[in-house]
């Protein structure tokens, strides 16, 4: 909730969230043509629902060396939620990671605020 609530243009909070959804869904595609990653994640907590971009340097920091496509998909599904055995839906685990988020508009702090995972490392 405080980064919906923020009086701030820009800053970072650390948050216990779960992930709901990626987009693009397959991993093969979360890398562009030019080898950069770029994804749009559904976060939540108690309190809201955002979507959050992971890109670039935070998403090499956030799957480190990981280059390895099915291992990848394992550790993305575990993330989600997902059961390995029949990509049946089950309850995603609580995760902590870092959130910035900037406000595009100075004027209208709430109604421009984008969101982006940074300083996180994915570990499972």
């Amino acid at each position: 909730m405080e980064l919906l609530t923020s009086p701030l243009v820009r800053g970072m909070l650390k948050c216990v969230v779960r992930f709901l959804a990626v987009l693009p869904a397959e991993v093969e595609c979360f890398r562009s043509p030019t080898g950069s990653y770029r994804m749009r994640i559904t976060l939540e907590d108690p309190t809201a629902r955002i979507h959050a971009l992971l890109q670039s340097g935070d998403a090499d920091e956030f799957f480190g060396d990981e280059l390895d496509i099915d291992a990848l998909a394992v550790k993305m599904n575990r993330l989600l939620g997902m059961s390995e055995s029949d990509n049946t839906w089950r309850n995603p685990p609580w995760s902590v990671c870092c959130i910035g988020f900037h406000s595009s508009n100075e004027n209208d702090l709430w109604g421009s605020r984008h969101f982006h995972i940074c300083n996180t490392r994915l570990v499972t």
